[in-house]
């Protein structure tokens, strides 16, 4: 999160935010017309804005990035100023303890309540179709061969074919044909740690750090986590 603020004696047009990276590249993120946040008669601005990791991507094999935030105003004159800093953007391996944490903030049976969707009663159909909705992602309430074949990779399911889980050999998994197939797994009792029947929310982030850790390293490299992370665990 970061605090914009701007003060000119003549009175604001515009304040822009942009995020250039080490290789000058420079994006718009932001752009505010004043008079929709000014005071003082447009001579001030003073806005938090929020600023998210998937907006400041690393390059390609990077563990680190440098990048600078540049706000620029422009006056009712049209003059313009810039004002500037630098930061560093990092990404360690995570532990599943790490990862556990920041993912448990998913709520996905509080998610399913607020969408109002029919939830299968027993736990481990319910199980399922949590996660058939986080594989879902163009939400037609079909898994598509596209959609399967990235939730088979990332899940570490290459012995899987979408045609064996496919009752009706449509070429798209049901939600039913889904759970059927991940309640065979026995992803729900893998993923139960304590053994009471019930998957808590930091035993179901758990499951998925196991299944995306590849190399049983016990860390998610950033190759391991990062795509992965904003395509399962954002609703939009």
């Amino acid at each position: 999160m970061i605090r914009v603020k701007v003060v000119d004696n003549g009175g604001l047009e515009e304040v822009r935010v942009y995020l250039e990276d080490s290789t000058s590249n420079k994006e718009l993120i932001a752009s505010f017309k004043t008079a929709d946040y000014a005071s003082e008669s447009d001579k001030s601005f003073d806005v938090m804005m929020y600023l998210y990791r998937k907006q400041i991507p690393l390059p390609q094999g990077a563990g680190i990035a440098r990048y600078r935030m540049i706000v620029e105003a422009e006056d009712k004159s049209k003059n313009v100023s810039q004002n500037s800093f630098d930061f560093n953007l990092h990404a360690p391996d995570l532990s599943k303890e790490e990862f556990v944490e920041i993912g448990s903030r998913l709520k996905m049976g509080e998610y399913m309540d607020w969408m109002v969707y029919t939830v299968p009663k027993e736990p481990d159909a319910s199980f399922g179709f949590a996660l058939f909705l986080m594989v879902d992602k163009d939400y037609d309430f079909k898994i598509s061969d596209a959609e399967w074949k990235k939730f088979a990779a990332d899940f570490d399911l290459k012995d899987q074919a979408l045609a064996t889980w496919d009752g009706d050999s449509d070429g798209k998994l049901t939600d039913s044909e889904f759970i059927k197939g991940i309640i065979k797994l026995n992803f729900y009792s893998d993923w139960d740690v304590n053994k009471d029947s019930i998957i808590d929310s930091s035993e179901f982030v758990g499951g998925i750090f196991d299944r995306w850790d590849h190399n049983k390293d016990g860390l998610l490299a950033r190759s391991e986590y990062e795509e992965r992370y904003f395509t399962y665990f954002l609703f939009e």
